[in-house]
């Protein structure tokens, strides 16, 4: 059997659904790789499942795009969701038990590990809420950090600090229902926003404060990432669906039209007023209706002035000014130029910070179809940055493929019998001639053995 080593990931959203799968050998021999395939999603309403039939339809026409290109079935996936959910600040702790050899000193054991992850249950959640991920950000012992190795460290009572996820348990489990008739099993279920930060950051940059405004079609994610774990987490409503519905309301354009003109002609550019109150006369001059930038503009401005109050309220602008800035990422905003003009937007409120850019990825990416191919590649950092954090931790998917079966040998043919053969085989052997005792014990034997039965008489 020859395994193949990979790593899928799902990335469900209100507008598009992205599937991206990295090998570790292509079936041409070729190294590490990355497929993928964007589609519009379905089965989806308000970053929620709405129909699990549909969104079970839509991922299994991704699968047969990918596996045509991979050569082997996909089974088990990472999936981000997308949905409203929340994170909470919890600490697990227990007493530690387990005595030092030839002490009266306790050390935490694998059981005190077990006893914090399982003591998560206990976090206090909304009606109809659920677990649906979670992450240690730190293990104390007694109250201060550990670092390394958590076993055998001297402590009376252990505890654990995790960032909990929750959602709302119906969309959860028709998310998961939807996958499973697709016949792909979760691997495991996460908020994105924790994985993002590992597509853009090296190792060196981790630790330092950075926020990631993640920008989608109908919610925007804003996150603050210290020493290398999530710390704030919140979600706005708006992205770019809003821009979509201005624009047409604004113009008279047709939903189509609109979303095609914010992607193709929206060009953000400094000739912009700096400012965080849109003037009213930009709009009231003429009759002549007004650029498609000015419609989006104060949209924009109020959404980042909504996020600059938001790092004031936690304290952590200086952190983030100081650190590596903001990571913009998502498709809600995908103008050009917005990055430049958001930097200057944030300066002019006083957080002066810089928008990073992601670092490249260590192998190609390949799109599975030409429409794939179409989509800026950037709205594949949810699903990316999931393939990070999985390799990171080494936690490999493996498909088994079946040998090669040898062709079997052309088997001879029976030789035909020659003409001297079948004159043998059909000539009756003579018997060689007797002697008269032979003869005489033969048939004695015979007569014994017609009255008595076989008596293994031998000559």
């Amino acid at each position: 059997m020859n395994d193949v080593k990979y790593i899928a990931s799902l990335d469900i959203g209100a507008k598009l659904t992205k599937l991206a799968v990295w090998v570790e050998k292509t079936p041409e021999g070729q190294g590490e790789q990355v497929f993928y395939e964007i589609l519009p999603s379905k089965g989806i309403f308000e970053n929620a499942v709405s129909n699990k039939t549909e969104l079970k339809q839509n991922i299994e026409q991704m699968l047969r795009s990918v596996e045509a290109k991979i050569g082997f079935p996909v089974k088990e996936v990472y999936v981000s969701y997308a949905g409203k959910d929340r994170m909470i600040d919890y600490t697990a702790e227990t007493l530690c038990k387990t005595y030092e050899e030839g002490s009266s000193d306790t050390v935490v054991s694998e059981k005190d590990l077990r006893q914090v992850e399982a003591d998560t249950r206990n976090c206090k959640l909304e009606k109809d809420e659920m677990i649906y991920d979670k992450e240690p950000v730190a293990y104390l012992a007694d109250g201060h950090p550990i670092t390394g190795l958590h076993v055998n460290t001297y402590a009376h009572k252990f505890a654990c600090q995790y960032n909990i996820f929750a959602a709302k348990e119906k969309e959860v489990q028709k998310l998961e229902r939807g996958l499973q008739e697709a016949n792909l099993r979760v691997k495991n279920l996460i908020c994105s926003m924790r994985t993002t930060h590992r597509f853009f950051l090296t190792e060196e940059t981790l630790p330092y404060g950075t926020a990631v405004i993640n920008i989608g079609a109908s919610r925007i994610q804003l996150g603050v990432f210290l020493d290398g774990h999530l710390r704030h987490y919140k979600t706005f409503a708006g992205g770019g669906d809003v821009l979509t519905l201005q624009l047409k309301n604004a113009l008279g354009y047709a939903p189509e039209r609109a979303e095609q003109i914010k992607r193709n002609e929206i060009d953000i550019n400094m000739t912009l007023p700096l400012t965080e109150e849109v003037p009213a006369s930009l709009f009231c001059e003429g009759d002549d209706l007004p650029s498609p930038l000015l419609v989006v503009w104060a949209e924009i401005v109020e959404r980042c002035k909504e996020i600059n109050e938001q790092l004031k309220e936690w304290g952590v602008s200086n952190l983030i000014r100081n650190g590596n800035g903001i990571i913009l990422t998502g498709g809600g905003f995908a103008f050009q130029n917005i990055a430049t003009y958001i930097e200057a937007l944030f300066a002019c409120m006083g957080t002066p910070v810089r928008v990073i850019k992601p670092v490249k990825t260590d192998y190609p990416l390949v799109a599975c179809t030409a429409e794939s191919a179409g989509y800026d590649p950037s709205i594949l950092v949810p699903t990316l940055s999931m393939l990070a954090f999985a390799r990171k931790k080494g936690d490999f998917s493996r498909y088994s493929a079946p040998a090669p079966v040898e062709e079997a040998l052309p088997t001879s043919e029976p030789e035909q019998p020659q003409p001297q053969d079948m004159m043998q085989e059909d000539t009756p052997v003579e018997e060689e001639p007797q002697s008269g005792i032979s003869r005489f014990y033969r048939n004695l034997r015979d007569r014994l053995n017609a009255m008595m039965g076989d008596t293994s008489f031998d000559d």
